[in-house]
């Protein structure tokens, strides 16, 4: 199947960050955080085609990280010393992304895509989401300049 095919069979969207995704779930309940009342969860489709990354950014709670499918994808956090990049695919389908943490993706070289899900609780909200600016990442991560020149626009 083409990207393009897969877009729209699934009915995505682009992503601020890069690649498509669609909201799938979004709970009707919400919960008390330190950040105000949120939905109690969310979770999103979110496809990526060679060429296409998941650029730099950080959400204020964790985040769960489920293969669907496709090849593998490359997940990286920046921490002092340098990036951990973490292999997301059958082997792996799932990794937690904790809150706080600078995180983006890439798509793993010969792969045609890649389908992950992404959900949260509590839920996705925009005023918890930050994307990177790039030369605050170089000053703060000098050790990861070239995954963040990658990984920010």
């Amino acid at each position: 199947m083409e990207v393009s095919d897969i877009v729209t069979a699934l009915g995505l969207e682009p992503h601020p960050e890069g690649g498509w995704f669609r909201e799938t779930w979004r709970s009707p309940l919400t919960v008390a955080s330190n950040r105000g009342l949120r939905s109690a969860g969310t979770s999103i489709l979110y496809l990526m085609a060679p060429g296409t990354v998941s650029r730099l950014h950080c959400l204020v709670f964790d985040e769960v990280w489920h293969w669907h499918g496709g090849g593998a994808l490359l997940v990286h956090r920046l921490g002092l010393g340098g990036a951990v990049s973490m292999v997301l695919d059958v082997e792996t389908p799932q990794l937690v992304i904790p809150g706080g943490t600078w995180f983006g993706a890439e798509v793993t070289e010969g792969a045609s895509h890649v389908l992950v899900g992404c959900t949260m609780a509590p839920g996705f909200d925009e005023a918890d989401w930050e994307l990177g600016d790039r030369e605050e990442l170089l000053a703060g991560y000098p050790e990861s300049a070239a995954l963040i020149e990658r990984l920010t626009a």
